[in-house]
């Protein structure tokens, strides 16, 4: 009953932390190593997609 709603949250949360990764990318420096923000946000954005599963 409520998989549409489900799949629209899921589909504007992944959209939201993809944006937010790379508006973040963008802000920053280009380094060759990792950021902690890019860990960070890495992590989030693994938490949400599994939240969605």
């Amino acid at each position: 009953n409520a998989t549409p709603a489900r799949v629209a949250l899921g589909v504007t949360t992944v959209l939201t932390m993809t944006t937010l990764m790379s508006s973040t990318n963008a802000a920053l420096p280009k380094i060759s190593y990792v950021k902690s923000i890019d860990v960070y946000l890495g992590t989030c954005f693994v938490m949400v997609f599994a939240s969605l599963l």
